[in-house]
């Protein structure tokens, strides 16, 4: 044992190895060489002249050639003489394993370990090496004895040693006796290439990087893997070698070629999308939130004990406390990007946002989420509603602008609707509220109205703001008016006006309904103004009304409209609580 000649030193050093001494050079220069790990002992220093593979023992220590004393447990696999451990097995040498320039007796073990368990210690460890590179990524396992062989006959060759005869060997159950064989079929080959392959070329292909052809099973060729080619083992392996050997270039292009059809979007895609539409042409932009929320903010709209609201479902991991559940309703969302606009001096702001609402369900199995997902629509206006963007009127937010919004767009949707004005719903102001019901339905389908004074207060809100949440799961099971085209009429249209008094409680629909159903020609009934004080009864207002007729194909006469005009005056006094004035 000495220093290293020079041609071992310069082989060693143009790939950054620093040279230690002649025999660890060598274990070193055939690990690189053959990319097969080995070690070498001093077999005088073995205790019992014994090397075993074993487990290691609860309690055991070994410092490795790095310097630091590492606990052992039962997980690890070590190379040990009669007493201790000398080598983390796969990984690294144990300080007092290694080569010196009194060792006369050299022992050479080569192994080829499991690379599962090479990577597990060495983790564990936190120590990596030449070595465990090489095991954790596959070794050739039938290289073993030769590359025992060469490094013997290259230790003999440079040290002056003499080689003994025989060898010991051990192999485990789990260790291949033999080559795989994989079979590959070039029907498939041509398929999934886009190429001819005749097999003879094949087998040319294969025989240029050591893999051997054995023979054929039905159409079927069938190959012998080497074994340091460790990442060959299915047919599609070798099909994409073949590509590979013969060059991805040489592959012709082809555009893939596939029936275009078309396919119907899933009701509820439909119908948000109309949504989107419909309340963007009414002056609403959309608003598109993260989908987490913060109890804080849910807690902000009073809601009532045994709202479905309250019952949201946390995230085990938030990002943070104003992310920490899933959303029950979209508002809190909304009325938050109504601040920020406020806060940006945008009082004026119109949004609307369609998103899942999560609530707990009973779990039908182990993968089973236990959560019932709803599709929501939440609106929230703020600020001024301008009626006329260049003659500057304008008048502040109220119920009749949010009730205005959703009769627009479930008019637009074609549902028939019925109202039930006052809801319990915490966040709405109790006097100017309502739920909204649709035929076919039973529950009502939303709710919408004021925002209370306290939960507006809660978000910071100091303009007016009308709210509104629909159900879009509640409105696919209702059925929906078909659409009907009319054409626009080029006739002129005569005006009828009619004066009413009323008590205060009497609503505007409870009057049109009172008209008859079955009048000719009348095309709108249009309420003008309503007037309270001199000359109306205290507790009473009077309403004023136009009703507009007009035929499709000719001009009315003041004869047709009169008439007309009777009956519905008729209808509208068949209820007592109207008077027309």
């Amino acid at each position: 044992v000495g220093p290293s000649p020079d041609w071992l030193v310069q082989a060693l050093k143009s790939v950054g190895k620093k040279s230690i001494n002649n025999v660890v050079d060598l274990t070193n220069f055939a690990l690189l060489e053959w990319g097969q790990p080995s070690h070498a002992f001093d077999l005088d220093l073995l205790s019992g002249h014994r090397v075993v593979v074993r487990r290691a023992r609860d309690g055991e220590t070994i410092k490795t050639l790095d310097g630091v004393d590492r606990k052992l447990d039962a997980r690890d696999l070590v190379i040990a003489d009669g007493e201790k451990p000398q080598v983390l097995a796969g990984v690294m040498g144990g300080e007092h394993s290694g080569v010196t320039e009194k060792i006369r007796n050299v022992f050479l073990e080569v192994a080829c370990f499991d690379p599962h368990a090479v990577r597990t210690q060495s983790r564990r460890h936190a120590l990596a090496s030449d070595s465990s590179f090489r095991f954790e990524r596959g070794v050739d396992p039938f290289v073993t004895v030769r590359v025992a062989d060469y490094l013997a006959a290259l230790i003999a060759k440079v040290c002056g040693g003499k080689v003994a005869k025989g060898k010991v060997e051990a192999v485990s159950a789990s260790h291949p006796r033999k080559p795989r064989i994989v079979s590959l079929r070039p029907a498939k080959a041509e398929m999934l290439l886009g190429v001819s392959l005749k097999p003879a070329g094949i087998e040319k292909l294969f025989g240029s990087i050591e893999i051997k052809s054995v023979g054929r099973d039905g159409d079927a060729l069938r190959f012998e893997i080497p074994g340091f080619r460790g990442d060959l083992g299915r047919e599609v392996d070798l099909i994409e070698e073949i590509a590979r050997l013969m060059d991805y270039n040489s592959i012709p292009p082809a555009l893939p070629v596939f029936p275009l059809r078309a396919i119907a979007l899933p009701p509820g895609e439909v119908l948000a999308s109309e949504i989107r539409r419909l309340l963007r042409d009414l002056g609403l932009c959309e608003a598109i939130s993260l989908r987490f929320t913060s109890k804080k903010a849910l807690d902000r709209l009073q809601l009532r004990e045994g709202d479905p609201r309250r019952d949201f479902v946390p995230l085990r991991n938030p990002i943070s406390e104003d992310w920490g559940i899933l959303p029950t309703t979209p508002l809190p969302a909304l009325l938050q990007a109504l601040e920020r606009n406020q806060n940006m001096q945008e009082p004026d702001a119109r949004l609307f946002e369609i998103g899942r609402a999560f609530f707990r369900r009973e779990r039908k199995g182990e993968r089973d989420s236990g959560l019932r997902e709803v599709v929501v629509l939440g609106i929230a206006l703020m600020g001024e509603w301008k009626e006329c963007p260049w003659d500057g009127k304008s008048g502040n937010l109220d119920f009749a602008r949010i009730r205005g919004v959703v009769e627009n767009l479930f008019e637009g949707l074609r549902f028939d609707l019925k109202w039930k004005y006052g809801s319990q719903v915490g966040f709405l102001h109790p006097a100017e509220s309502a739920e909204l019901f649709v035929s076919g339905v039973e529950a009502p389908v939303a709710v919408l109205g004021t925002l209370h004074p306290g939960v507006q207060a809660g978000f910071g809100l100091k303009l007016p703001v009308a709210v509104a949440e629909i159900r879009l799961d509640a409105l696919l099971a209702a059925p929906r008016r078909p659409a009907r085209f009319e054409p626009y009429s080029i006739q002129s249209a005569v005006t009828r006006d009619v004066n009413v008094v009323v008590e205060e409680k009497v609503r505007h629909e409870e009057i049109l309904a009172a008209l008859p159903k079955d009048l000719p020609h009348l095309q709108e009934v249009r309420l003008n103004s309503v007037y309270r004080g001199k000359g109306v009864p205290e507790g009473q207002k009077a309403l004023h009304y136009s009703l507009i007729y007009r035929h499709s194909e000719r001009s009315l006469t003041d004869e047709e409209v009169n008439a007309v005009q009777e009956r519905a005056k008729a209808g509208l006094l068949k209820n007592p609580a109207i008077r027309i004035k």
